[in-house]
């Protein structure tokens, strides 16, 4: 590449090479098993002009690969889920958040900056504090269940884009690191690397300017080995970790998380995919299993291509059914599962897995200043072919029945509870694929799913997709803590009707509710979902949290005002009335037979119980002082493995 130097002064020149000379340092450093600057240089080259394929196509079948199906609640399903939590305290999660995001635009309100995926607001959460609070609800179960609390460690991939990595940093802290301790966070940020031409030129936005972007995420592995985190990984006493990816909020949903790691961990696994169908054309990777015909035999390996890599592997993009919608391979998710000291003993042979060079179009600014569109494109590689390391190898070619033999795995889920994304900003006239809108929609599908078929309960007729986030037919959120399994959910509603625009939110994890009608706007609130904050910020689960008893209750109200601009995603709502019944510390609230009319809000004070009751067409309230929760839910596991639970007193 060459500089221009021309209208910069000397004293600017001074500034600017230092930071030039260290940004090629960088790439010199970390890409040094390919060569450093000159091997990144070439590789990226080849990739432009003579892409090399990880197997011989000529010499391998891509299968659809054989898993297990987490469709449906079954005995194996129950196992999974026991195993998942009998052996919890062995896992970790990490979490890649640097990825540019470019295509969601996001912005800070007050400062007009960019911010990074991480801090998106999605339903009252950010996309980090979801999974943060979804890591939490999993340790609240296994609380529930083993009777101890375990805190386990989070670790995450940064990068320099957006200052990604400092905004992580202060989000966490200003959340107070969720109310866990610091000590169980780590964080190792990933180099960027420069944007290329369709030629392979480097790009410059100015004198001594590389426009550089993050290399992908299957940096992820030899970063976390280089940076010391597999060190501390083995320190906090774990071997095994879930990824998950930050713009992916919906796939703790129902057991799924809980499932998924489970066969892992029961059946020692070095390598899991979490997998659902894919839509052909859909511009999404797919899971393959690889059949390779080789001198000593076969060779068997399960793992990913990416879409923009189908021609190179001869990949038909074809339904698995004449005039079908879905692909005939698997959709591939970045949802994984990893066995530690296997990714550090694969990364001897594969330090950078999944290495390709994805050409798009992009507006650029040009050294004069200017925006110009470019086709360009930056040496990436892919966190989840590092699966290409644990292969099977036979003389003989493989029956199907015998292809779980691999140290690698894949299970099937419903595509609206394993993956929907939030990768891009909604316009109208264009797809929901990959944008906040389209995840709502999916949220909803979900919540219509574990109402009906789970709780018993009538609602509205359902909507198109563009109408579920525009003037959605009923809103239903809860602290994935009630359950967050549908069937205990199921136990803790037990029917009732949400009338046509009404809404009902829980922010509560114990509730024993039982035939309620909803016309208006309705929210249960406890400040303590899991337990107490201490005095150090930590989050201690116990059984000190609000709980509600509410049986034959009706609620009626003008509810949400559909007339304003409302983004329910968000949400940023505006409503007329609501009902809101707001559990402070460890109190209570019981109702029976009564109807709530208007806008009304209860505050219980910590340590204390509030019964309503209806007399004639008003509603007493009676507070009383209690010394402690009355009743609870006990869960545990029976013979079987099967996860039961009653209510009963203390």
């Amino acid at each position: 590449f060459v500089f221009s130097l021309e209208g910069i002064t000397e004293q600017e020149r001074k500034k600017k090479y230092p930071k030039l000379i260290h940004s090629l340092l960088l790439i010199e450093n970390f890409y040094q098993e390919i060569g450093g600057l000159v091997g990144y240089q070439k590789t990226v080259l080849e990739f432009l002009f003579a892409p090399k394929p990880r197997f011989s196509v000529s010499q391998a079948t891509c299968h659809a690969p054989l898993g297990f199906d987490l469709s449906s609640p079954t005995p194996e399903v129950d196992e999974m889920i026991f195993h998942s939590i009998d052996k919890m305290d062995r896992l970790a999660e990490i979490y890649p958040v640097g990825g540019a995001a470019d295509r969601l635009r996001l912005q800070d309100p007050h400062t007009g900056s960019l911010i990074p995926a991480a801090m998106l607001s999605f339903n009252g959460q950010t996309l980090l504090g979801k999974l943060i609070s979804d890591l939490q609800v999993r340790e609240y179960l296994y609380y529930k269940l083993m009777g101890k609390q375990i805190t386990l460690p989070v670790a995450m991939m940064t990068s320099k884009e957006k200052d990604n990595h400092d905004q992580v940093i202060r989000l966490c802290e200003q959340n107070h690191w969720f109310n866990r301790p610091e000590e169980k966070f780590s964080f190792f940020c990933q180099p960027l690397v420069p944007v290329v031409t369709r030629e392979g030129n480097w790009l410059t936005s100015g004198p001594m300017n590389l426009v550089m972007k993050p290399g992908g995420h299957g940096v992820i592995w030899k970063l976390a080995r280089d940076s010391g985190v597999m060190q501390w990984f083995e320190e906090q006493g774990v071997d095994k970790a879930i990824v998950r990816q930050i713009n992916n909020p919906i796939s703790s949903e129902d057991y799924h998380l809980l499932a998924f790691s489970g066969y892992g961990l029961k059946e020692n696994k070095k390598f899991g995919f979490a997998s659902c169908e894919r839509q052909v054309k859909a511009s999404e990777g797919i899971n393959v299993l690889v059949e390779e015909k080789k001198e000593e035999g076969f060779c068997y390996t399960l793992t990913n291509i990416e879409y923009c890599d189908f021609n190179t592997y001869k990949i038909q993009d074809e339904p698995a059914q004449k005039g079908g919608r879905f692909s005939k391979f698997p959709s591939n998710t970045n949802l994984l599962f990893v066995d530690l000291p296997s990714i550090v003993e694969a990364l001897e042979k594969y330090p950078l897995p999944g290495m390709l060079v994805n050409v798009k179009k992009g507006l650029f600014q040009t050294d004069q200043g200017e925006m110009e569109e470019k086709e360009v494109a930056r040496l990436e590689s892919t966190m989840q072919n590092v699966a290409d390391f644990f292969q099977k190898k036979s003389p003989q070619a493989l029956p199907s029945e015998k292809w779980h033999e691999i140290d690698s795995y894949i299970t099937f889920n419903k595509r609206q509870k394993t993956i929907s994304a939030t990768k891009k900003e909604f316009s109208l006239g264009s797809s929901l694929l990959e944008t906040p809108e389209g995840c709502f929609s999916d949220v909803l599908c979900n919540a219509r799913d574990l109402l009906e078929n789970s709780c018993s309960f009538e609602l509205p007729a359902l909507k198109g997709k563009v109408e579920s986030f525009t003037s959605p037919s009923f809103l239903f959120d809860y602290h994935r803590a009630l359950g967050p399994i549908y069937s205990i959910i199921g136990k803790k509603l037990r029917g009732g009707v949400i009338e046509e625009k009404s809404e009902f939110r829980l922010q509560i994890s114990e509730c024993d509710i039982e035939n309620i009608r909803i016309s208006g706007s309705f929210h249960i609130e406890a400040s303590q979902v899991m337990g107490a904050i201490d005095e150090s910020n930590l989050l201690v689960y116990s059984e000190a949290v609000g709980r509600c008893r509410l049986k034959n209750v009706q609620v009626s109200n003008r509810g949400i005002d559909y007339s304003k601009k409302n983004i329910f995603w968000k949400p940023l709502i505006c409503r007329y009335e609501v009902c809101k019944i707001v559990l402070e510390g460890s109190s209570e609230f019981v109702a029976e037979d009564v109807t709530f009319n208007g806008n009304l809000e209860v505050v219980v004070e910590d340590g204390y119980k509030v019964t309503a009751s209806q007399f004639k067409n008003w509603v007493i309230f009676v507070k009383e002082k209690v010394s402690g929760p009355s009743w609870r839910w006990k869960y545990w596991f029976d013979e079987a493995k099967r996860l039961q639970m009653r209510k009963e007193s203390f």
